[in-house]
């Protein structure tokens, strides 16, 4: 193989060209029910005697809105610097987005086969939605990673890559929410939360109201009424102490989230949507930011990670 074919190869193969073209897969239930029909707003959520709090209790005080421009010139810069520069081929020139590593389709370069197009279409239960989730999607970030630091899968920081449920750190009975985590270090015990709703539990409004900028003055997050403050208490009380970083997703939008250092703060970016391909091959047009949120949740992944030391 000439070394112009190699470098056309190299370039085709990039992680960055990978992420750039990931799109998340669409689901149903085994009777062909949609799950990804969002409605404006969902059913109201129970009243979690488990969230209730005396007032003060919750320091959280104030969300601000992340600007988005700013925001994707971050994301944007990570990808120039890494991604880009980070090739998913071996030693045998063997494509790596073959690697059963790397779950998300990818436009023009990665398909489903009928084992994924079979699971995809029997989600019937919450907990099939989570493992989609974390199997599909965080599972490929933790993968592009990989890649871009260069590390063997037997390294320790490998490991340490690895998402997995702690919805036990902030428990209610029917909770709507799941928590996935990454491990840390001592000094930061969870560097990273993602927060999972389904996306019937959890509508467009619902989204809007989570990340819009708002004070908490009389006691909205000790005694939470709509979904989104109560979202926001279960935030608040998973973060508290233990880590400053997170995403909140209801699987078609996702949000990126930081705590202030003493956690009366929280810095949020609007609800992006995700790039969605359907069952028929067609995928889901979504703003044109320069970047989509796989691409974004790849950097917020490494962004909170590096804040680690």
């Amino acid at each position: 193989m000439s070394a112009e074919q190699n470098s056309t190869i190299a370039q085709r193969l990039s992680i960055g060209t990978y992420l750039s073209k990931a799109l998340l897969p669409a689901f149903k239930a085994s009777d062909s029910k949609q799950w990804l029909s969002v409605p404006i707003c969902a059913k109201a959520w129970p009243e979690y005697t488990d969230l209730q709090r005396q007032p003060g209790e919750r320091c959280l005080r104030q969300v601000e809105r992340t600007d988005t421009y700013k925001f994707v010139v971050l994301v944007q810069n990570y990808l120039q610097s890494s991604a880009a520069n980070a090739y998913m081929v071996n030693e045998a020139m063997v494509w790596e987005e073959e690697s059963p590593r790397l779950r998300l389709p990818s436009k023009d370069l990665v398909l489903y086969d009928d084992t994924d197009i079979e699971f995809l279409s029997r989600i019937d239960n919450e907990e099939l939605f989570v493992t989609v989730v974390q199997d599909y999607v965080l599972r490929t970030v933790s993968e592009a990673l990989r890649i871009i630091e260069g590390q063997p899968l037997d390294s320790r920081m490998v490991a340490a890559l690895q998402f997995r449920k702690y919805s036990h750190l902030c428990p209610a009975h029917h909770a709507r929410w799941d928590i996935l985590a990454m491990r840390g270090t001592m000094s930061h015990p969870f560097p990273f939360f993602v927060f999972v709703v389904p996306p019937w539990e959890f509508g467009i409004q619902d989204f809007t109201e989570l990340t819009s900028a708002q004070q908490f003055l009389n006691n909205e997050l000790g005694r939470p009424s709509s979904a989104a403050h109560k979202l926001w208490a279960v935030i608040h009380d998973t973060c508290r102490r233990r880590g400053r970083f997170f995403v909140v997703t209801n699987y078609t939008r996702w949000a990126f989230g930081e705590f202030s250092p003493d956690d009366s703060a929280v810095f949020i970016t609007a609800a992006f949507e995700a790039p969605i391909l359907e069952f028929d091959g067609k995928d889901k047009a979504t703003q044109a930011l320069g970047c989509n949120v796989v691409e974004m949740l790849a950097f917020w992944t490494a962004w909170a990670l590096s804040q680690q030391t």
